[in-house]
């Protein structure tokens, strides 16, 4: 278990923590400007869309190089209001790391959140993480697997779920994106959070809001009885029921907001 000890990182123009095992001149030099970072051609950029997603190598005053991720969040003017009154997305994403790290939930190490205010309200913010190579997003072996490896996945996957639920731990965005997932060398996979900005943490989840937690993670359609009995540890009863309704639900809503092209107006009305 490890406890995240942040200190004060502040210049003219940015405000934040960063990680005192990170907190050297260098790194603090390089992420003063991580518009920057996320500009430079050596920067691999992972994700271009509704957030900017860049990994790239940073290194320290001994000499040692950190892989790191920046994400930068690209915030609505509704988003950017509601900093008068909440935290940053950046910042409530270091502080959700932060707890999971605690609590042994893996999620990669947080490193640094970023924010650049206009007046009272953060413009730009970003959450530096740790760089975990080797990992992918469990959305495609869930579409490209068959037989008995995906059905080891699902079991170990449906395992990993259960866990963080009976610790208290409620993603509001828990999807096949937001899972990342590597082979363990013994067997056996390593399952990790991501996107946490919308981690709540309970004292103690329903049986029903649990099941309707789940209903995001992309599980084939056969499959979806087993994962639920994996994940239930017993048959599921009517709360196989319950997860139908809900899974025919968002989809349902998904599909709507495609042919409505919802997501598109949102974006062009900077909504989201």
């Amino acid at each position: 278990m490890e406890d995240i000890q942040g200190i004060p990182l502040e210049t003219e123009s940015i405000r934040g923590h960063i990680h005192l095992e990170y907190d050297c001149p260098e790194i603090r030099n390089a992420l003063s400007d991580c518009s920057a970072l996320l500009a430079d051609a050596r920067t691999k950029i992972l994700l271009d869309s509704r957030n900017l997603v860049g990994a790239l190598t940073i290194r320290s005053c001994s000499a040692h190089d950190f892989d790191v991720v920046i994400k930068e969040y690209r915030d609505s003017w509704i988003s950017r209001w509601k900093t008068r009154f909440q935290p940053s997305r950046a910042q409530r994403a270091w502080k959700n790391a932060s707890i999971l790290f605690r609590t042994s939930i893996p999620t990669p190490r947080p490193i640094a959140y970023l924010e650049q205010k206009t007046g009272s309200l953060v413009g730009k913010n970003f959450f530096v993480m740790e760089w975990l190579k080797g990992t992918e997003e469990i959305r495609y072996p869930l579409m490209e697997l068959s037989g008995p490896p995906l059905q080891t996945l699902i079991k170990a996957l449906s395992r990993f779920v259960a866990e963080i639920h009976a610790t208290g731990v409620l993603h509001h965005d828990l999807s096949d994106g937001n899972i990342l997932f590597m082979p363990k060398q013994e067997g056996g996979f390593q399952f990790f959070l991501i996107d946490i900005k919308r981690v709540r943490f309970c004292r103690k989840i329903g049986r029903l809001q649990a099941v309707g937690n789940l209903v995001r993670l992309g599980i084939p359609r056969g499959h979806q009885r087993d994962f639920l009995t994996s994940y239930l540890n017993k048959n599921p009863g009517l709360l196989w029921l319950w997860y139908r309704l809900n899974k025919i639900r968002f989809s349902t809503r998904i599909i709507l907001k495609k042919k409505l092209g919802l997501k598109k107006l949102a974006k062009k009305l900077k909504l989201q």
